[in-house]
């Protein structure tokens, strides 16, 4: 499985600051695999393909927060905007779902962002609810392996399906002429 980080930025970086920064991790063997804004502009992040040694040392910008591994970030947009507030509450507020350990509401969507290893089918059943199923989900970095192997087993009900089982993890490599 890949190792996978991620930066996260408060508001919208220029294309030059982006550059800046690939410049940067590029120095410390860090590659940045995408860039992903939400939509109000209040959070920007970069999804980062890391080397197997620790990275933590090498990433030195105090305008990010860095994250190894990467959380799961989602923007949730409503259909119907007045549901917002309702979401906030389910799953930030008292008695919200633990694992959201991050989030941003702006106008008319939800920027979460879940601890790895958290149930995304458990987060995603309360969005349904919250929005009577009527949202658009949108990653903000991209989902592991494991995440999306939890995701599946959960969803189709295999409780032994795991991120071994998931042909990309095999098929990649493959694709790209490795061994």
């Amino acid at each position: 499985m890949k190792r996978l980080g991620s930066l996260r930025f408060d508001g919208v970086l220029a294309p030059s600051e982006r550059d800046d920064v690939v410049r940067l991790l590029a120095s410390a063997r860090i590659e940045v695999a995408s860039w992903t804004a939400d939509r109000s502009g209040t959070r920007t992040y970069a999804a980062l393909r890391l080397p197997p040694a620790d990275a933590s040392a090498a990433i030195d910008m105090p305008a990010a927060r860095f994250a190894d591994p990467a959380p799961i970030a989602l923007e949730v947009v409503p259909h119907d905007p007045e549901r917002l507030p309702a979401l906030v509450r389910a799953l930030t507020g008292p008695g919200g779902a633990g694992a959201v350990v991050d989030s941003v509401a702006s106008a008319g969507a939800l920027s979460l962002e879940l601890a790895p290893g958290s149930s995304l089918r458990l987060v995603l059943d309360l969005i349904d609810v919250e929005t009577s199923g009527a949202r658009r989900i949108r990653p903000l970095l991209p989902l592991g392996d494991a995440a999306l192997a939890a995701l599946a087993a959960a969803t189709l009900g295999i409780p032994d399906l795991d991120a071994s089982r998931l042909i990309e993890t095999f098929a990649e490599p493959l694709l790209a002429g490795g061994a």
